[in-house]
């Protein structure tokens, strides 16, 4: 997100957070969003509407009512959406976090918007004359989004669709890349992660507020911003980055990387995208390349696959989250970025060091080498960041080929974060290096919330399994072990 202030946002303040108690009480912390957002499309449309302003018995009475309708529901078969009438009239959406957009339906509003920028010769902020494959949000925003928002007091969304439109991704992004690009990377998305481009709803900031109406909509501080109601209902968020990754260092971005990896639990996906043209060895031509939390559906259950795929992100877009401080976080008004560092509070340190590590781990395999030259201190860096993070994942898959270095691979395992739940490494050599801390670690109970440990073709060897294999036979949590 970044284009958007409010004079109601910087108002911050305490709340209860009303629409993660109501989530939470359908499907429980880390449950599954997908049979609750189906449960409110088909049976629930207006449940959620208000709820933001309920405290008290009046909030517990919605949620009980909420949660008991949803128990009771018996799921049914989900048709895909019908092809909007034209000129059927506009619906209006109370709860601003069921405003997500499909990619079909923000392919049609663009192109439109395409044709309008050369038909009305629409003009940039500074004056120049803008080309449809030049357009960005900002521009957008003013020539089409602000208009529209003028004439009919409504959304994008709500001119768009015709009821609620449940998110399952939220995309946190900068306004100033191309819409196309930004297109682009959904769509890659959608391919890697399987997911039906006519069902599956993104949840962008720009469509989904009424942008003549912003002090309502974001009324009631940070704790209760759409973005945070947003981010309760979906699976994951999406960051979509321009090719300087200008979006980590926004004050409203900031925000959502704080629910997103401090506020969710470790169910809660976090995929990080952006537009490169490029040709993998088969020949096939994409346009833009992510890193998926985990396993997305077309690497076909294979680390290798995802590794493959993977390698041609271009690692130079994420150097712009190396300093990232959310004190120095830019944003269009200083009461922004002083209501979200009050939403953080004493959390601010653990969300910088965690914005850091979950970024700056992409480059973890190469500072790792054996042959690396002058990576000394930006590994100490990044791991002094790891240790201090609240990072609850950490997958690396290391080149088939490639040797590494035991004194980092030793480093490495005692810079774990006592957060982390799953722990993933793939290949390479070292196995041995980073057994002894990983053992003196789980030992000692610094990592209590170990639940999964894969540590695949490492090369342990037989003293460092048979260690690893005593720790962990005396450890009740960890439950999905992998050495092999």
């Amino acid at each position: 997100m970044g284009g958007c202030s409010s004079t109601a946002f910087a108002a911050g303040g305490a709340d209860a957070m009303p629409m993660r108690r109501a989530v939470e009480a359908c499907v429980g912390a880390d449950g599954d969003r997908a049979q609750l957002r189906a449960y409110i499309l088909s049976r629930a449309p207006t449940a959620l509407d208000g709820l933001r302003r309920l405290r008290g018995p009046d909030l517990a009475s919605s949620v009980a009512a909420l949660a008991d309708g949803f128990k009771r529901w018996q799921p049914e078969p989900r048709a895909a959406p019908a092809p909007r009438a034209a000129g059927a009239a506009h619906v209006r959406i109370d709860e601003t976090a069921l405003r997500g957009i499909s990619l079909p339906q923000l392919r049609a509003y663009v192109a439109d918007a395409a044709k309008r920028c050369k038909k009305e010769a629409w003009k940039s902020r500074s004056g120049e004359p803008l080309t449809p494959e030049a357009l960005t949000l900002y521009d957008l925003a003013t020539h089409a989004i602000g208009p529209l928002a003028a004439a009919t007091g409504l959304s994008v969304v709500e001119t768009l669709a015709d009821g609620p439109q449940p998110p399952a991704w939220f995309v946190s992004h900068w306004w100033g890349e191309d819409l196309l690009s930004f297109i682009k990377c959904l769509e890659q998305h959608c391919k890697d992660r399987k997911l039906d481009e006519a069902t599956t709803y993104y949840w962008v900031c720009a469509y989904a507020l009424r942008q003549s109406a912003l002090d309502d909509e974001l009324d009631g501080g940070v704790g209760v911003s759409p973005f945070m109601r947003a981010i309760q209902l979906c699976d994951g968020t999406i960051s979509v980055l321009d090719g300087k990754a200008i979006a980590i260092s926004r004050a409203w971005c900031a925000l959502e990387l704080y629910e997103t990896t401090l506020g969710r639990g470790a169910a809660y996906l976090h995929d990080i995208y952006t537009a490169h043209e490029f040709d993998n060895r088969q020949g096939e031509h994409f346009s833009a390349v992510g890193l998926v939390d985990g396993l997305g559906a077309a690497d076909n259950g294979s680390m290798y696959n995802k590794s493959y795929r993977e390698r041609y992100f271009p690692l130079g877009t994420l150097g712009g989250a190396k300093a990232f401080a959310l004190r120095g976080a830019e944003a269009s008004r200083e009461e922004d970025l002083a209501a979200i560092r009050r939403q953080v509070g004493v959390n601010e340190q653990r969300l910088d060091r965690t914005v850091r590590a979950r970024f700056g781990l992409q480059q973890l395999p190469a500072l790792m080498r054996t042959d690396a030259q002058g990576t000394a201190e930006q590994l100490r860096a990044l791991l002094d960041d790891l240790r201090g993070s609240q990072l609850r994942k950490l997958r690396v898959t290391f080149e088939v080929q490639v040797e590494l270095s035991a004194a980092a691979m030793a480093q490495l395992g005692a810079s774990l974060p006592a957060s982390l739940e799953e722990l993933v490494l793939y290949h390479g050599g070292g196995g041995p290096a980073i057994a002894q801390p990983l053992c003196k670690l789980i030992k000692d109970g610094r990592l209590p919330r170990l639940r999964t440990l894969h540590l695949n073709h490492l090369k342990l060897g037989d003293e460092a399994g048979i260690a690893l294999a005593k720790v962990i036979k005396g450890n009740p949590t960890l439950t999905d072990v992998n050495l092999k």
